[in-house]
């Protein structure tokens, strides 16, 4: 099979590889039974119909809304994808690469003004959306001259369906039209689009690799959105970097969690497609996360570290950090099976895999592959202490063109960072894999200070026990108001704190990268808050505008001590 040049490309070998297998799959909804199906597969030769009818269709409909324009400014204009992961979410993304047109993928939760501010900045004429994200379009298009088109990624009939869990869906397909129509919006439905390029259909432009595939927004931490160019031939480098690390074969099953807005989510549906392998989606919400991954049985599981730390907590805290008879046999387990690893006999062992290790792999479907490795060329090790050293430099072809329309920033990505500095979120990851207590945690550290101090959420089922211990005092999680006052109660902060203490001296932290004084915060970041990005990223600085009482006090507490030293 040829090496792939361009993310056409990629998609391109595995329906040669087979047409008839199984591409994408999702789960539908049954308002009846309040549950959702079985995977519901698509085969490569299906998708390849499908997403070249709507790519056509995208086209007819560009001649539409712009019908003087030259045909020499009709290549690469911009369509957006907002919206979960979902079939019609790569299909868009497939149709627009076979016609070389530039997908903008938006993450779902991305609030309205960050939304306003892509559309406007990257002149996206048309958005291929979630019903339930078209209200807030049409309410904000008068701030949107640019958009001509929305474009809805189920039937025109799911504008008026409901209960569905994780979409909020609108009353009238009738009223959408008519609201969008007085804004001089055309409104269409994803199958709509389909037809269109059914009647008007086109043969395939496919794209160069120096051509742009994407423009990847930032996640708007630290400011406004940034708009990074990415080209076919970057994909395809991020692809080839990671072949030895992350095999993908034809019969591998792709549990595609992370957002595809997201660079790392659509890499590695690339990846699956250019070897024929299939790629499942989640129903919607987190919270049937585990019941999507029995469904699907997923050979491969992408995730973000602070999602896989939390599940590390939770496996610790039900294993080896367990009392009793169940703790000690999982620490004999989990000793016999290092020690045969470390032997050279592998990761299977024949007795603790049947009585424990095998229940821990049904909790993901059964079917992940273990991908581990370090690099002793170049001294890195999973052991490697100290983690941070020095800094980093690339170039290549995997580095960008630079950022849309931003030259200052695009110079700035270049330069070197001087000094020395603390590596929080490393920090941050470390403490949330050791201290089964935290649930989240968001490490501070002011230029002006010599400490470093934390804002730590609580993970409730493990930190009331804890209460318990600390305060002699029973409280239920129901009671939320008691909750809050224990987080507050100063024994709590002191006791929490020297068990982050602890834990940094026992992960062989620096002094200055262990926190010194902390806040208790009860209720946890979240993507709804504004905290905490749709890749679960902490944002740093709404964090600081939100806990600067909060901080300050720390600060002022630990100076007061000093003074007394």
């Amino acid at each position: 099979m040829p090496q792939p040049r361009t993310v056409y490309d990629a998609f391109q070998n595995g329906l040669r590889i087979n047409p008839n297998a199984d591409c994408l799959g999702d789960r539908s909804y049954h308002a009846d039974t309040g549950s959702f199906s079985e995977y519901d597969w698509q085969s490569y030769a299906t998708i390849h119909t499908r997403l070249t009818c709507f790519g056509s269709g995208l086209v007819h409909l560009h001649h539409q809304l712009f019908p003087e324009m030259d045909e020499s400014a009709r290549q690469q204009w911009i369509v957006g994808i907002w919206g979960p992961n979902r079939r019609e979410w790569t299909i868009a993304g497939a149709g627009c690469c076979a016609y070389n047109l530039i997908s903008v993928g938006l993450f779902d939760a991305l609030e309205i003004e960050a939304i306003i501010f892509i559309i406007n900045h990257s002149e996206m004429p048309v958005v291929v959306t979630s019903a339930n994200h078209i209200i807030e379009l049409l309410k904000n298009a008068d701030r949107m001259p640019g958009l001509k088109a929305i474009i809805s990624m189920g039937c025109q009939q799911e504008f008026g369906a409901k209960n569905v869990p994780g979409y909020d869906y609108v009353s009238s397909d009738v009223v959408f039209r008519t609201w969008a129509d007085e804004k001089g919006i055309r409104i269409l439905g994803f199958s709509e689009v389909e037809l269109l390029g059914e009647l008007h259909g086109r043969k395939h432009v496919p794209p160069r690799p120096d051509d742009l595939y994407t423009i990847a927004y930032t996640s708007g931490t630290t400011g406004v959105p940034r708009g990074a160019m990415v080209s076919h031939s970057n994909y395809i480098a991020f692809m080839a970097a990671n072949e030895d690390t992350i095999p993908v074969n034809k019969d591998d099953t792709v549990f595609n969690f992370s957002p595809l807005g997201h660079v790392f989510g659509r890499m590695m549906e690339a990846m699956a497609f250019s070897t024929g392998a299939r790629a499942g989606y989640s129903s919607g919400s987190p919270l049937r996360l585990l019941e999507d991954m029995k469904a699907l049985r997923p050979t491969l599981l992408p995730m973000v570290p602070r999602l896989l730390n939390r599940i590390y907590a939770r496996l610790r805290m039900a294993t080896v950090e367990a009392p009793g008879i169940v703790g000690a046999l999982s620490r004999k387990a989990f000793s016999d099976k290092l020690n045969n690893l470390k032997s050279g006999k592998g990761l299977c062992h024949p007795l603790w895999d049947r009585l424990l290790f095998n229940n821990v792999r049904q909790v993901f479907g059964g079917s992940v592959r273990y991908i581990m490795t370090d690099v002793p060329e170049l001294n890195y090790l999973t052991t490697d202490r100290p983690f941070p050293r020095g800094e980093i430099c690339i170039r290549g072809p995997t580095v960008i063109r630079g950022y849309l329309k931003d030259e200052r920033m695009t110079r700035e990505a270049i330069d070197l960072a001087q000094g020395e500095y603390v590596a929080a979120e490393k920090i941050e990851n470390q403490l949330l894999a050791k201290v089964s207590l935290i649930q989240q945690i968001f490490v501070h550290g002011d230029s002006h200070e010599s400490y470093l101090i934390a804002i730590v959420v609580p993970e409730p089922e493990i930190f009331l026990p804890f209460v318990k211990q600390i305060l002699d005092t029973d409280i239920s999680s129901s009671n939320s108001l008691a909750f809050r006052e224990a987080c507050s109660h100063p024994q709590m902060r002191s006791a929490m704190l020297q068990v982050i203490i602890d834990a940094g001296k026992a992960l062989q932290l620096k002094g200055f990268e262990i926190p010194r004084a902390i806040f208790i915060e009860p209720t946890p970041f979240s993507i709804e808050n504004g905290l905490i990005t749709p890749t679960f990223k902490i944002k740093r600085h709404p964090i600081v505008q939100l806990y600067q009482k909060q901080l300050t006090t720390m600060y002022d507490e630990l100076k007061q001590l000093q003074s007394k030293l």
